[in-house]
């Protein structure tokens, strides 16, 4: 009789970003795929069916040879970014379960800005499986997709799983400003969350999502201090930190006034999730500022003006 074989496929899975209020994910932050309405969430993408459209359970084990493909896109533009995707799975009793329900959308391999970065903000993500013994045209109901060309023509055979419109990935940073004042006074350092949209890094006035805190400390020993090349009158003394949550992509450390004869600087980083990082000293890593009070001469001389954007 030859092994059993199912007459065609179903989808069944859909896609959450990240952040699902701004729907959004960074690329190499974790984003979810599951099956639809699952509660918890179940990693079934695909499901085995017979001519009367009932799951087939018996599409298991030696009998499953359905080769299982992701496919995706940004905008039905034709650029296949299949490879850039993470979700390894497995057919069970007639259903394609993933190993997780977290799904990868890796960062780009170039250190320069081109067309890998981004924005994908219209990514779809399709589905399908290849087994020669299904012969049903498509062999997965719906297919309303084809990665690698604009429209769908012959080669449709991907069912999308993303919602119409698709989801946005994007490459993200988190970036430190520089700030310099008066010993006198507090100095806030501002912290942006960017994204590269194809021509350059912008706000991501999206991300209502990411949050950042610091361990509010005080510290009396000047050997603590970073003072790069700049020239210290005296030590940094009774400093605290604070931090404000990034609302739209923009945040605030709040370092306090060192007070009157406590001239000098402070390097600042943050330990930032691998999604923000970037190449900020020929590596990829955290980002990096520095903070500076008093030291420019005659400084209680000054009136200082700061803008924040």
């Amino acid at each position: 009789m030859g092994r059993f074989v199912p007459h065609h496929f179903a989808a069944l899975g859909e896609v959450t970003a990240a952040c699902t209020s701004g729907a959004f994910t960074y690329m190499a932050q974790n984003f979810t795929l599951a099956k639809a309405g699952s509660s918890p969430l179940t990693g079934e993408m695909l499901e085995a069916r017979n001519l009367g459209d009932t799951k087939t359970t018996n599409y298991t084990g030696a009998f499953a040879l359905g080769v299982v493909s992701f496919g995706l896109e940004n905008n039905d533009n034709g650029t296949d970014l299949s490879t850039r995707l993470t979700a390894p799975g497995g057919w069970l009793n007639g259903e394609y379960v993933l190993t997780s329900t977290n799904a990868t959308f890796s960062r780009p391999a170039s250190t320069t800005p081109d067309a890998t970065w981004g924005a994908f903000d219209q990514l779809e993500i399709g589905i399908t499986a290849a087994d020669a013994d299904v012969t049903t045209i498509p062999r997965v109901s719906g297919s309303d997709m084809n990665p690698a060309a604009a429209g769908c023509g012959a080669g449709c055979t991907y069912k999308k799983i993303t919602a119409a419109g698709g989801t946005k990935m994007r490459y993200g940073r988190l970036r430190l400003n520089n700030a310099h004042g008066s010993e006198l006074l507090g100095l806030p350092v501002p912290v942006r969350i960017q994204y590269f949209n194809s021509t350059g890094f912008a706000a991501n006035s999206l991300d209502t999502c990411t949050t950042f805190s610091l361990t509010p400390a005080v510290d009396n020993s000047p050997t603590s201090y970073t003072r790069g090349d700049l020239l210290i009158d005296n030590p940094l003394k009774n400093m605290t930190v604070g931090a404000s949550v990034p609302t739209l992509g923009s945040g605030v450390i709040n370092l306090s006034a060192p007070g009157a004869g406590n001239s000098g600087s402070v390097d600042l980083t943050l330990d930032v999730p691998a999604w923000l990082e970037f190449n900020w000293t020929g590596v990829a890593g955290d980002p990096i500022s520095r903070a500076t009070f008093g030291l420019h001469r005659k400084s209680d001389q000054f009136i200082y003006q700061r803008e924040n954007y």
